[in-house]
């Protein structure tokens, strides 16, 4: 009997979680997908799981499945759609993972079909450099490496001391300042590679996504207005794995006006210390290897070592 295709329901997920569990767990990956990440599906605007998702069915069980999720704005010079898919590691190496992949594609294509005629139009996958099977796959479907992506880490043994820069207030999370702060962060990642404006559903859905911690997170002022913020996460849920707490510097970013001034240092040492003083104890950032403002050799003179390495592949359509 042939596999049957079919989008993700709600009621799915339960079962879908069950899998990516078990497919962490073979594939040795070095996280531990929390429950609510999954029932957050239901809630992101760039994600319709009625149209832009795909689950295998064989036999009545779910033995892998699909997502596609876009980024589109009429003020960027390209646009993107992200294919994300795992398979059962009892159904591998049976055409199943080029079944979903080719479905991820064509539904990216179709989503990217509505971009401004003159952007850039990408797919991209991300993985962990050592997911040999998956880069395979992607290689064979036409997509090729194009970035790579470091998670570094610090251990926070002891108290930090953080000289701020002349005319520069760090304070916490202000709700009230929300808009001014997407875009701030939206001014701050122009010049980045991949990067594509979020729009005020996006920012909110961003900003209470699970693992979000509004509570550890600053901001930087300058004259009474934001210039930089830091907005950082924590996932209890690794601890099983790592038998670590970290603090995740989620999203850093500086005003291009304001860079160079010491205020990306000083928003990643208030935050570590926060950490500490939670009981975490290391921190965690992700950085574009060829990030243009050099933010890879400021993490590591302030302590950060790489832990692991991802890649993007991406396919031109």
């Amino acid at each position: 009997m042939a596999d049957e295709l079919r989008p993700i329901t709600p009621s799915d997920l339960p079962e879908l979680f069950d899998l990516q569990r078990r497919v962490e767990v073979h594939d040795n990956l070095p996280v531990v997908t929390p429950w609510d990440e999954f029932e957050d599906l239901k809630n992101d605007p760039s994600i319709n799981l009625a149209t832009n998702s795909v689950m295998v069915m064989r036999d009545g069980k779910a033995i892998g499945y699909g997502l596609t999720w876009d980024r589109l704005a009429n003020d960027a010079d390209h646009a993107r759609a992200f294919a994300l898919g795992t398979v059962d590691p009892l159904f591998r190496r049976q055409g199943v993972g080029s079944q979903i992949l080719t479905w991820t594609i064509e539904r990216g294509k179709k989503s990217l079909a509505t971009a401004p005629a003159l952007q850039g139009r990408f797919i991209r996958t991300h993985v962990y450099d050592f997911e040999s099977e998956a880069i395979a796959l992607f290689e064979r479907h036409g997509l090729k490496p194009i970035r790579y992506f470091a998670e570094l880490i610090r251990s926070l043994p002891e108290q930090i001391t953080t000289p701020i820069p002349a005319g520069i207030k760090i304070v916490g999370w202000d709700e009230n300042r929300s808009e001014e702060v997407r875009q701030v962060m939206n001014l701050a990642f122009r010049d980045h590679w991949g990067s594509t404006p979020l729009d005020e559903a996006n920012w909110e859905h961003r900003l209470k996504r699970p693992g979000r911690r509004l509570d550890a997170s600053y901001l930087a002022l300058a004259d009474g207005q934001v210039v930089g913020a830091s907005l950082n996460e924590h996932y209890p849920s690794d601890t099983e794995l790592t038998g670590r707490l970290d603090g995740w510097i989620g999203q850093l970013g500086t005003h291009p006006g304001f860079r160079k001034r010491g205020i990306a240092s000083a928003l990643i040492e208030i935050s570590c210390e926060h950490f500490r003083q939670l009981g975490w104890n290391h921190a965690m950032i992700g950085v574009d290897s060829e990030n243009p403002t050099g933010a890879y050799g400021l993490y590591q003179q302030l302590g950060f070592q790489p832990l692991y390495r991802q890649i993007q592949h991406q396919l031109q359509v």
